[in-house]
């Protein structure tokens, strides 16, 4: 009887050691390495689907970031009707080192060289016009949760 009760309990904490060491912890939305992730959500409703298409852009950090040609943009698909509210989810990868401000921005199709992208939201000020407080993320070394924007759909309300 014993030798069963002694087999019983090293079989059962086995079993929850197993269990443990099996369990994945979770995961970062956004670990450290070249890639962000997130939601644009707009503010209205008015969409320019012809001669262009949303995406989300990357600037370098500088003075005049936004008045410049962004280092690289991601177009947004599978914009959706969640609600009340239109949110499309991106990803962005290939983020070489470096600070960088993050936009939600309307682009020319056929992209051309020298083409700068409409400011319709900025990560860290949204729709605010007046606001001068656009989050700096750096990469390799930023860490965090989805990088939500909030952004205009109506391009004649541009940001820069």
């Amino acid at each position: 009887m014993r030798k069963l009760l002694i087999v019983i309990l090293t079989f059962s904490l086995l079993t929850i050691i197993l269990s443990v060491v099996s369990c994945n912890a979770p995961t970062d939305l956004n670990p450290p390495g070249d890639n962000f992730a997130g939601y644009v959500y707009f503010a209205d409703s008015s969409f320019a689907f012809t001669d262009g298409f949303y995406a989300v852009s990357v600037y370098e950090d500088t003075i005049i970031a936004f008045n410049s040609k962004p280092i690289k943009s991601d177009s947004l698909s599978g914009i959706e009707l969640i609600g009340y509210n239109y949110q499309a989810r991106y990803k962005v990868y290939g983020i070489p080192p470096g600070k960088y401000f993050i936009a939600a921005t309307w682009n020319k199709y056929p992209v051309q060289e020298n083409d700068i992208p409409i400011i319709l939201g900025t990560y860290g000020c949204d729709t605010n016009m007046t606001c001068s407080t656009h989050v700096k993320l750096v990469f390799p070394n930023f860490t965090g949760n989805y990088i939500n924007i909030i952004s205009w759909a109506d391009t004649s309300k541009k940001m820069f």
